[in-house]
């Protein structure tokens, strides 16, 4: 009887170890799938990641890319409208400079006294600015232009300053001249436009015997003159 009952206990003692085994080993199974599950989604975020980051890197290129074109375009741009000012400025200027000298326009009043008409003049001298205005108090070469100089004005100095060309002449230059408005005005712009032909001239300024001056008849002479080319001639 003592027999038959621990045959029969060591039966069910196997039978629970083996269940126990298969227990264990579908746990360890279980766990092994978990974790290659585990894995296999941190591959795939980290690839994801990657590929994001790869992403923004290339859009960023072109981005970056686009940037460089159309700064480069805005630059091609810039550099053509340079050119065309450049040539526009270049067609409305007559200065010229050659191995002989500078050549540049003076000028005088037309026969009616309404504009300026300017004759070529070639300047070789150190001292241009002094050259060009004692060009202008010499008498013209085309017949019917008049000078506006008178002949008794003297220059006392020229000064460059920056742009700016600032010219002391004598009182004799507004005692001797002809007084008139409309000449008054041709006289004045005869000077600034002259001087203004040099290209590194944007202005003219007036001084008379050392002292600045206010008013030249009904002008106003206290601010500096620029190029007038609606005073000059057309064809001419």
């Amino acid at each position: 009887m003592n027999e038959r009952k621990f045959v029969k206990t060591s039966f069910w003692f196997v039978k629970s170890i083996k269940l126990f085994l298969v227990i264990f080993l579908l746990c360890i199974f279980c766990a092994l799938m978990v974790f290659n599950s585990s894995c296999s989604s941190s591959a795939a975020s980290e690839t994801s990641k990657i590929d994001v980051e790869s992403s923004n890197e290339n859009q960023k290129s072109q981005t970056d890319k686009g940037q460089s074109k159309e700064e480069s375009g805005t630059t091609e741009s810039t550099k053509e409208t340079a050119e065309e000012e450049s040539a526009t400025s270049s067609s409305e200027m007559v200065t010229t400079t050659t191995k002989e000298g500078l050549t540049i326009r003076v000028y005088y009043a037309d026969a009616e006294a309404m504009y300026l008409v300017g004759e070529e003049r070639l300047i070789k001298g150190s001292h241009k600015y002094f050259e060009a205005f004692i060009e202008l108090m010499k008498p013209p070469i085309t017949p019917g232009l008049i000078k506006l100089i008178p002949d008794t004005a003297k220059v006392n100095k020229i000064t460059k300053d920056d742009s700016n060309i600032d010219i002391d002449l004598s009182q004799s230059f507004i005692n001797d001249r002809f007084k008139s408005d409309s000449v008054d005005m041709l006289l004045i712009y005869s000077i600034v436009n002259t001087m203004t032909e040099f290209p590194e001239i944007n202005t003219v300024t007036f001084h008379f015997d050392g002292k600045k001056a206010d008013t030249f008849g009904q002008m106003d002479l206290s601010e500096s003159f620029y190029r007038d080319t609606s005073l000059i001639k057309k064809n001419n």
